[in-house]
């Protein structure tokens, strides 16, 4: 059953030209282009400071899963009713200079939004690119610049918020599942952790770790409100 709610929302991170999920984040990545002001929840972060890969320095050990446990429940009240716990979570993988993964937006719903039929989803976005440049990250050692297409059908989050409506006024709400071009930079530490970056801005977007076959990251908590 479609919900009927308008939708107004701005992805965390950076905005429109620097979004993860059309985000581009969009991350938006960066992860997408958004609609009116929302007021996030205060920062939550998200990267467990004793979860660290197997070898040092990133080696080939595996990366801790970063998406998994994060916290939700934080977003029962706030300036919007309706509303969910959000983040974006990221995997990529580096081959010589191409560069593969996912970006996710995980939304958790609060009581708010359940009771009008919503519940938890997300939106996944497939990235391909190359390496490249770190631009304002000064501090950075690797960039990524890349292609992200937003999975429309697999996605299990109301038809509205995927595909976005045209409302009484005649303007369109909604429509996050947009595909996005972005540009990141990675700051690699020695002990296996990572800071992800907007390349063009040096804005930091998320945490996370790598080793020699890539990297993974996961925003800190926000709420958004519909």
């Amino acid at each position: 059953m479609l919900i009927a709610f308008t939708l107004t929302l701005i992805l965390g991170c950076d905005n429109a030209s620097e979004t993860p999920a059309n985000p581009t984040p969009s991350t938006t990545p960066t992860p997408a282009a958004q609609p009116a002001a929302t007021q996030p929840a205060a920062t939550v972060s998200t990267v467990d400071p004793a979860a660290k890969p197997t070898a040092s320095g990133g080696g080939g050990g595996a990366l801790p899963n970063v998406g998994d446990n994060l916290r939700h429940g934080l977003c029962a009240n706030g300036p919007g009713s309706e509303g969910a716990d959000s983040y974006f979570v990221g995997a990529f993988s580096i081959s010589g200079n191409n560069v593969t993964g996912s970006e996710k937006w995980q939304l958790f719903a609060n009581p708010k939004w359940q009771a009008r039929g919503g519940r938890d989803c997300s939106i996944e976005w497939s990235v391909r690119g190359t390496t490249a440049d770190t631009g304002a990250c000064g501090n950075c050692d690797l960039g990524v610049r890349f292609h992200a297409t937003a999975n429309v059908a697999g996605s299990n989050c109301p038809e509205e918020l995927v595909r976005g409506r045209i409302n009484a006024q005649g303007r369109r709400v909604g429509g996050e599942a947009n595909d996005f071009d972005q540009h990141y930079a990675i700051q690699r530490r020695a002990d296996g952790s990572a800071k992800i970056f907007f390349a063009k801005s040096g804005k930091l977007l998320a945490e996370g770790y790598y080793n020699e076959g890539g990297f993974n990251y996961v925003t800190d908590h926000a709420c958004k409100w519909f």
